[in-house]
Parts: structure tokens; C-alpha cells; sequence
């Protein structure tokens, strides 16, 4: 289907043919590790997929009476060359000194599936005029996106495959950079213009959020937050916040509670110098726990256990409050005295040595 133009969309540039790719067919390759070095460019890494003869087989269940010959690949190091003027011409860039020549990319698996393929051969064919992105719902983690997390940029909820790598926030789940013009023009939408982000109501109270619409909003609170962030250490602060009340004001927690996204949003108003409701949400979230805690801690036994992982989470939101409010209003280079005497931070310790946890 996408090898022909479909309404208005042109041909996707796949070099793969039907026979190659049909059922039964490349359904995954394994890699056999043959200490090779270098890396291998893409172009020439499909060449070899695309071979059926006996030096791109190993054979599996040798010795046994089913052996059976499988395609394997000897190297995960990729290399993709790429064109800078067509980078230009393409809006991602103005000036071609800062493109890089090539894109490094580290295959992070022993396999390569069927889908992996055809991912490759779009991205060894890409001349960067048609945008390739990934959407951000489709797992946090780099497997989930090919292992090409430093080449992603995020637009709103999806992230731009770009030529200049940028390494992510080291948390697990942000990955790349942040367009922030785009994530702004995208996101607050006060006017509710068409083809940008409309909440349908979810903050009208007696409209009824259903699990599935609830777990979405993971996924809009840590997009919001990170594009918060990244336009307030922009020096885009007044941007920043409106980033952050939108958030608030579609999501808020009166509807939708606390969880661990929304400590991305209390950072995204410290960050940004709006510490009055930084520390109001802040507040909240810790009265939020306390009654979480407060509750656990009646528990005994069997019980106990069964909400251990619920105590363990809801501590480590505790601690991360108490560490955003030394770092931003009281300063990390206080005395040790004056840590302890900390009233977020006593109630820390209180709760850790009540469940039994570990102080870091």
C-alpha cells in the first residue's frame, strides 16, 4: 500500500519487492557475532538482507534432527550518510557546517524483525523532504524507537527523526530535543483552532474520564512539562508558564489527582520563576501522599506487602518534592543542619523510617 501513492500522499521510498518481504520471508534476521569492526553503511547492510545464498545463512539446531538454516547479520553498527544541502532545503537547518556527515546508529537488539527492515530501508532512502516521525506513545524506551533516540526532536506528541543528535534528559523516557516553537504553537491553543491540541471537555467536572482517557494524560503531563522546561531554561519564561497553566487547566487534579508527571510540571514553574504556584502544587502533591501513607500504614502482613510497590512509589514522589525545594528556594549548598531541619525533608525521614526504607 505504501510503495503507490495513496490520496494525496506520494510513494514511501521502500526498495524492498512483495517476494522479499511475503510471509515466511526475512521474518527476522540474527545476528552472529563474527568480530567484525567498523560500521556498516545502511545501503550496503540492505544489499546483504536482501540476499538469499548460503554466506547470508547459519545453521540452527545443528546436530539435532531438525536442523534448519536461518539469515543471520555479523555487525549492529550502522552507518547513514547524510545529504547536508538536502538538509537545508528541507527547513531543518540553515547552516550546513553544523550538519554532520553521517548518522552513527547503534542497533540495540540481537535481531532484526521484518518491521526493523523496512524502517531501515526508509531511512537509507530518506532526502529528508518528507518528515519521518515516531510517535511518543508507543513506549519509552530506546528499543521503541529503533535506538535512533538521539536523533529525535519532539513536536508535540511525536518526535521528528533529525539529522544532529542531542542527547536526552538520562531519565528513561525523554529522548532527543525539544522543537520548542512548535511544541508552543501546537500546545496552547486558547482559541481552540482546528489542527492543534483540543481537550474536549476533560476539564469539566462532570465529564467522565474513563481509564483509558485517564492513562493518556501520562503521556500530555510529561509533554507539557518537558516543553515548559525546555522554553523556561530558553529564557521563554512568560511562554513557559503558559505552557504550564494550560496543562493545569485541561488536566487539572481536581479531575485527575497527582502522579509522577505532575512533578515535571511543579519543576517546569520553578524553573521558570512562578515559585508562588510551584510551591501550591507542590503542597498539594505532599498533602496528596501524606494521605496515601497515612492510609498504607494500616495495612499489616500479606497486606502490607501487596502495596509495598504503592508506599515505595509514592516515597520516592515525597523525596523528589523535598530535593525540588532545597534546589530551588532554599539552595543546595545549605548546612547539614539546616538540611535536617527542613520541614519536607523531615517528613521524609519520618515516613521512611516508619515503612522501613532506606534513606539516600
Amino acid at each position: 500500500m505504501m510503495k503507490r501513492k495513496f490520496y494525496d500522499s506520494e510513494p514511501v521510498p521502500f526498495t524492498f519487492e512483495k517476494s522479499e518481504y511475503v510471509q515466511g520471508t526475512r521474518d527476522v534476521l540474527y545476528f552472529q557475532d563474527m568480530g567484525l569492526k567498523g560500521r556498516w553503511y545502511v545501503q550496503d547492510f540492505l544489499d546483504y538482507a536482501k540476499r538469499s545464498d548460503d554466506g547470508v545463512m547459519f545453521t540452527a539446531f545443528a546436530g539435532t534432527d531438525s536442523p534448519k538454516k536461518l539469515p543471520f547479520f555479523p555487525m549492529k553498527n550502522f552507518r547513514v550518510p547524510v545529504s547536508k544541502a538536502d538538509v537545508v532545503k528541507a527547513g531543518l537547518a540553515n547552516d550546513s557546517t553544523a550538519i554532520p556527515d553521517y548518522i552513527d546508529w547503534n542497533w540495540g537488539s540481537s535481531i532484526v524483525a521484518k518491521r526493523d527492515l523496512m524502517v531501515i530501508d526508509l531511512i537509507a532512502h530518506n532526502d529528508w523532504s518528507r518528515p519521518i516521525y515516531f510517535s511518543t506513545t508507543v513506549g519509552s524506551s530506546p528499543s521503541s524507537f529503533f535506538w535512533l533516540q538521539d536523533y529525535l526532536q519532539l513536536e508535540g506528541l511525536v518526535y521528528r527523526f533529525v539529522p544532529t543528535a542531542s542527547a536526552g534528559a538520562g531519565n528513561g523516557y525523554e529522548f532527543g530535543s525539544v522543537n520548542t516553537e512548535k511544541c508552543y504553537n501546537l500546545m496552547v491553543n486558547p482559541e481552540g483552532a482546528a489542527g492543534k491540541f483540543n481537550f474536549g471537555n476533560m476539564e469539566v467536572p462532570d465529564v467522565f474520564l474513563d481509564e483509558t482517557v485517564r492513562r493518556s494524560t501520562f503521556n500530555l503531563r510529561a509533554t507539557y512539562a518537558r516543553t515548559a522546561n525546555a522554553l523556561a531554561r530558553a529564557g521563554q519564561t512568560e511562554k513557559a508558564i503558559e505552557v504550564l497553566n494550560t496543562a493545569t487547566t485541561k488536566m487539572p487534579v481536581s479531575k485527575l489527582g497527582y502522579d509522577y508527571f505532575s512533578l515535571g510540571l511543579i519543576e517546569g514553574y520553578y524553573v521558570a520563576g512562578d515559585v508562588e504556584s510551584a510551591k501550591a502544587m507542590a503542597e498539594g502533591f505532599k498533602t496528596d501522599i501524606v494521605q496515601r501513607l497515612d492510609y498504607f500504614a494500616q495495612f499489616k502482613g500479606k497486606q502490607a506487602r501487596q502495596v509495598r510497590s504503592e508506599v515505595e512509589a509514592n516515597m520516592q514522589y515525597l523525596q523528589m518534592l523535598a530535593r525540588m525545594n532545597l534546589q530551588y528556594t532554599v539552595g543546595m549548598a545549605l548546612t547539614q543542619e539546616a538540611y535536617q531541619a527542613d520541614p519536607m525533608v523531615q517528613l521524609y525521614e519520618k515516613y521512611a523510617q516508619q515503612f522501613g526504607i532506606q534513606q539516600q
